[in-house]
């Protein structure tokens, strides 16, 4: 499957977003801060970042950061709010809610095979 890079504060549930994904057959990394998220996108192959939108409003531009230090992987946007309250949300490739596990693994799939394909925003980026 594929290797996905959570960012999280880990205050609602990260460990199950993490668990969730390694159920489906990926291979996880985790950051709670931007430094520990650009080590890891900047050591590993990954095809997707899954970043919550919450850390995002918390650590400002780190999305943007993301972009520019790996602009070819899909950035998906992930809150457990109602509905998503970030303001960057335009940098996203894809939004999910937490707790929503089917649709989060979903997605996922589906922005991965569309950045493989070139039919991802971050491909073109």
């Amino acid at each position: 499957m594929a290797t996905i890079l959570c960012i999280d504060d880990g205050t609602y549930g990260f460990s199950h977003t993490v668990e969730i994904l390694q159920m489906t057959g990926h291979r996880v990394f985790m950051a709670d801060n931007p430094q520990a998220a650009l080590q890891v996108l900047l050591d590993h192959p990954l095809d997707a970042v899954l970043l919550d939108c919450h850390e995002l409003e918390q650590h400002s531009g780190m999305a943007s950061a993301l972009r520019l230090a790996r602009p070819e992987i899909p950035l998906v946007m992930t809150s457990a709010y109602c509905s998503l309250p970030c303001a960057h949300l335009h940098e996203a490739d894809a939004c999910v809610q937490k707790g929503d596990s089917a649709t989060m693994v979903q997605t996922i799939s589906t922005i991965i095979t569309a950045s493989r394909f070139g039919l991802c925003r971050s491909v073109a980026a």
